[in-house]
């Protein structure tokens, strides 16, 4: 085939199959052939995968991939139709693989961006979110998005609550993160009258620290000043049950075992980074924290009448005391000399 018969092909499945499917045009419906459907969108995915695309073969494969996002983007298109998340998802992962050639004009890039987060704000259906979520990684990847875009997007991701998002530009541009998202986040954090904007905000930070190198990012420090209280506060309402949290016995393993890899994780990083002093006083809060979880959980060996108390819990805030008496014992025998005096 030529590079115009390619081109053609391009069009006419477009024109013929995924527009009508889509409910876009004046094409008759498609809607009863899912297979066509299916095998026009391998179709197009493969092409976009293809590493040496012609010129005029590539163009028209912009214009199928992006005339069908352009009317989701304008919300010209009803989700209600199952075609219409099937083609617009498999359209993103096209465009992501040309994207990902690093060959995308960064006009194409940033209006991929804003077509992500446009997405990302004005529907909810899963799996077109997490194609965008995806398609936004990608885009940040590009060097054509710059620093201070980065940190607009994480604001603008914090503010929506789309943490899975916020994850994604902090983990792929940690500079993004600002003490601006990072406010919108701690408050997410303390907002214990609606679990499931903090458990999203949580589970968000413990992604994107767990994106990292603990020991030695910097963007570590930068959370642990703008979300850790908020993030202790949290883990300490959900150990030792004392904020009426809704659901809060369905959620509570979770958010603990994430609050101690953020705790863990913060750690790391203070006692490579930091002076023993330093390390101390971080220490200090964490262990004043610990005692009181094991102190209303009690352990496997010593059981609690707390109500609601877990061993579990008591056990990983003791395992997690171990740990540090090993790895950094100058600190952890001074930091438990003065942890003894406020809890004779």
């Amino acid at each position: 085939l030529t590079e115009g018969g390619i081109a053609e092909i391009i069009n006419m499945i477009s024109t013929a199959i995924l527009q009508p499917a889509m409910g876009m045009g004046n094409g008759s419906a498609v809607d009863d052939s899912p297979a066509l459907v299916a095998e026009a969108c391998k179709f197009v995915n493969a092409l976009a995968a293809s590493k040496d695309l012609a010129s005029e073969v590539e163009s028209s494969l912009l214009v199928a991939l992006v005339t069908p996002l352009g009317a989701l983007q304008r919300g010209e298109l009803s989700v209600e139709n199952p075609n219409v998340v099937l083609v617009a998802a498999s359209l993103m992962r096209a465009m992501s693989s040309i994207m990902e050639r690093g060959s995308a004009k960064p006009s194409l890039v940033n209006a991929m961006v804003q077509f992500s987060i446009e997405l990302l704000s004005n529907y909810t259906d899963d799996t077109l979110c997490a194609t965008a979520e995806s398609m936004l990684a990608t885009c940040l990847g590009d060097d054509s998005i710059t620093k201070s875009r980065q940190q607009s997007i994480a604001q603008e991701m914090a503010q929506q609550n789309k943490w899975k998002a916020w994850s994604i530009v902090g983990s792929r541009c940690p500079a993004a993160l600002t003490n601006k998202s990072l406010a919108v986040a701690s408050e997410a954090l303390l907002d214990v009258q609606e679990p499931s904007r903090h458990l999203a905000a949580h589970t968000a930070i413990r992604t994107v620290l767990q994106s990292v190198d603990a020991a030695t990012s910097p963007l570590v420090g930068v959370l642990l000043q703008g979300v850790g209280g908020a993030c202790l506060g949290l883990f300490k309402a959900y150990a030792t049950m004392s904020l009426p949290i809704k659901d809060i016995d369905a959620n509570r393993m979770t958010v603990c075992a994430d609050a101690m890899k953020i705790i863990m994780a913060s750690y790391q990083n203070v006692s490579t980074a930091q002076s023993q002093p330093n390390v101390v006083a971080y220490l200090s809060v964490v262990f004043d924290l610990f005692i009181e979880v094991i102190q209303y959980n009690g352990l496997p060996n010593q059981a609690s009448l707390q109500p609601g108390a877990n061993p579990i819990l008591g056990r990983l805030a003791a395992q997690a005391i171990v740990h540090v008496a090993r790895t950094t014992p100058a600190a952890f025998k001074e930091t438990a000399a003065g942890v003894a005096e406020g809890h004779p």
